[in-house]
């Protein structure tokens, strides 16, 4: 939401700085489709350009157009996306090498472009569920000094079973 929020707001002022009509809702079209990975900003690209070139009065507003959704998508790409993403998302580099692997071997390169966001989604489940968590846990990317994930109802009830069935630990001789 933050990202989408942000790429709508770089859309808009570009597209209001151009005086195009139909600048708010194209940007937002624009940002929406922005979530589809690799494919939705050309078909949005290529539809912000149709709807340009029938509205407008100067052709070269279409290029200008086209120049302002490829820069807020490097924007994008290089700086949002990995601060935004990166940080609410921690996925570990073996894993997404692996993702990327079976993406290939499964869909081909559809599949490998695709294969990172799916690992993303897939940690934020794993995440969010408590039974999953030791999944994410494993697709996770722990910094140094990242506080370990917290007690959940189920490893909590966990913990105490093992320790009812455990006792008290007993001292080892070496």
């Amino acid at each position: 939401m933050i990202e989408t929020a942000i790429v709508f707001t770089l859309n808009t002022i570009g597209f209001l700085v151009l005086g195009i009509k139909y600048a708010i809702f194209l940007a937002l079209l624009a940002a929406l489709l922005n979530l589809i990975p690799y494919v939705g900003i050309l078909v949005a690209n290529v539809f912000c350009m149709l709807v340009t070139l029938v509205s407008a009065d100067d052709p070269k507003t279409v290029v200008w157009v086209g120049a302002i959704l490829a820069a807020v998508q490097i924007i994008d790409n290089n700086f949002l996306m990995p601060l935004i993403v990166g940080n609410k998302v921690r996925i570990n580099a073996l894993v997404t090498i692996i993702g990327v692997v079976i993406g290939g071997l499964l869909c081909g390169i559809p599949g490998m472009f695709l294969a990172i966001p799916t690992v993303a989604v897939m940690k934020v489940i794993f995440d969010k569920v408590p039974e999953l968590n030791p999944w994410g846990i494993l697709l996770g990317d722990a910094a140094p000094g990242d506080e370990p994930p917290k007690e959940n109802a189920v490893t909590k009830k966990a913990r105490l079973a093992i320790s009812k069935v455990k006792g008290k630990p007993k001292a080892v001789k070496v």
